[in-house]
């Protein structure tokens, strides 16, 4: 299965919602990543997306190793249904934005109205 550009079968994915009063560097380190590691990710990424934007409640989700560590490699944001952030931090560190594919239906509803 193919999301945000990765192939989810090539990891352990783990999906939750931003807390409130918790930070990037928060859900790295709850996530087996050490402070100097998540200074360095947030310096790299820092053009590319200002990690105090996180809001409460926006899903996110971490590609982890596929192995008994389960390192995360990867940092996917969705600030919204349509856009999402990658922080990928898997050989140099990266961050872009994107967007899904938003496929449009228009759909026609007919009625007969018998009373007012």
């Amino acid at each position: 299965m193919v999301e945000f550009g990765f192939n989810l079968n090539e990891y352990i994915v783990k999906r939750d919602t931003v807390k409130s009063g918790e930070s990037f560097g928060q859900i790295l380190e709850q996530n087996k990543i050490g402070y100097p590691k998540i200074f360095h990710i947030v310096e790299k990424a820092k053009d590319s997306f200002d990690i105090r934007k996180l809001q409460v409640g926006k899903p996110y989700t971490l590609l982890c190793s596929k192995d008994s560590l389960q390192q995360p490699k990867c940092f996917i944001y969705q600030p919204n249904v349509e856009e999402y952030v990658v922080i990928n931090f898997q050989d140099s560190i990266h961050a872009y934005t994107s967007k899904k594919p938003i496929k449009y239906i228009e759909k026609v509803a007919t009625g007969v109205i018998s009373t007012n």
